[in-house]
């Protein structure tokens, strides 16, 4: 199944399944990533205020929606 990178809030999605555990690791890796870039918590509250309660489906695209045309692989000249 294929899901979008905001679908990772879905408590149905316990795991990452790649063909190569080398490119799990990197799956992992670039979701890490893109919520650092997107929703980098302030302090050590809005990290725990995270934790307890994570963000919805629809806040995540909200976040991610300004980096979307980046991961645009199928188009001709630079990512913006």
């Amino acid at each position: 199944m294929r899901i979008a990178p905001a679908e990772i809030v879905d408590a149905n999605i316990v795991d990452l399944i790649m063909p190569r555990a080398d490119f799990r690791g990197a799956a992992y890796q670039w979701l890490i990533g893109l919520l650092q870039t997107v929703a980098s918590p302030e302090n050590e509250a809005d990290w725990l205020d995270w934790y307890e309660a994570p963000p919805s489906l629809e806040r995540l695209t909200e976040l991610f929606a300004p980096f979307e045309t980046a991961f645009n692989l199928d188009d001709s000249g630079p990512r913006v």
